[in-house]
């Protein structure tokens, strides 16, 4: 018996070690597989700005902008002003009518475990009255853009026309809101030139395949006035 087992085992040995060559190499969750270029991450980043509006002859406002941070991150905000924020999906952050002064956001990085700081860009502090701009917006209003009626076996793409109407010259800074969160993310600033009334920002929000019945709302903000909660239902088309 043991004469005709041997020469099958042997015949079957390079059999066994071709597949164990041939197997393709998998890459591990979250890394790049082997010959593709690395994407790297947006770095963190925070900046001080002077707030394109105010009260004439008034000490100007400043605004304080972070950006490149992971979604959900929590920072720490020191400078004339202090606070612990936790940070969108979006992972920026616009906080307006902070002291002018020098800011430092704390962080731990996800991926080692330690401690971070950046420090926030500062421009040259303004004397009162200067860079104030007369611009005064009238309306903010949210346009849905995509159909309703969709292929659930695919991931969505939702978009929404924002617009923004003012008069005067000037800056105006925006952000929106998702859902019921009233965390501001898609932070920007549009300028009105005294003869441009308005400005469209397309939004789009991204989702995944879903089987069931999905909502999504959204609404705009921009120097103190917000549009109406626009909601959009997507349905799934019949097979």
């Amino acid at each position: 018996m043991n004469r005709h087992s041997r020469p099958t085992l042997s015949l079957l040995a390079p059999v066994l070690a071709s597949s164990l060559v041939l197997a393709p190499a998998v890459a591990a969750p979250g890394q790049a597989a082997e010959g593709a270029a690395p994407v790297a991450p947006a770095a963190p980043a925070c900046e001080l700005v002077a707030s394109p509006y105010g009260t004439p002859g008034a000490e100007p406002t400043y605004d304080l902008m972070l950006s490149g941070f992971a979604g959900g991150q929590q920072v720490r905000i020191n400078g004339p002003e202090r606070s612990t924020i936790t940070l969108g999906e979006e992972g920026t952050l616009k906080i307006q009518s902070v002291p002018y002064g020098s800011y430092r956001v704390s962080y731990e990085d996800e991926r080692t475990g330690k401690n971070k700081r950046v420090t926030c860009d500062q421009p040259s502090r303004k004397k009162p009255g200067d860079g104030q701009q007369s611009v005064k917006v009238t309306r903010v209003e949210v346009f849905v853009l995509s159909p309703t009626v969709v292929d659930c076996t695919k991931p969505q793409q939702v978009e929404f026309d924002g617009k923004i109407t003012a008069e005067g010259r000037g800056k105006v800074a925006y952000h929106w809101t998702q859902q019921s969160d009233s965390t501001p993310v898609s932070p920007g600033t549009v300028e009105f030139s005294g003869t441009t009334k308005s400005h469209s920002i397309l939004r789009v929000v991204k989702l995944p395949a879903n089987p069931l019945e999905t909502r999504v709302s959204t609404a705009l903000h921009a120097q103190g006035m917000s549009s109406p909660v626009t909601e959009v239902r997507l349905t799934c088309a019949k097979p």
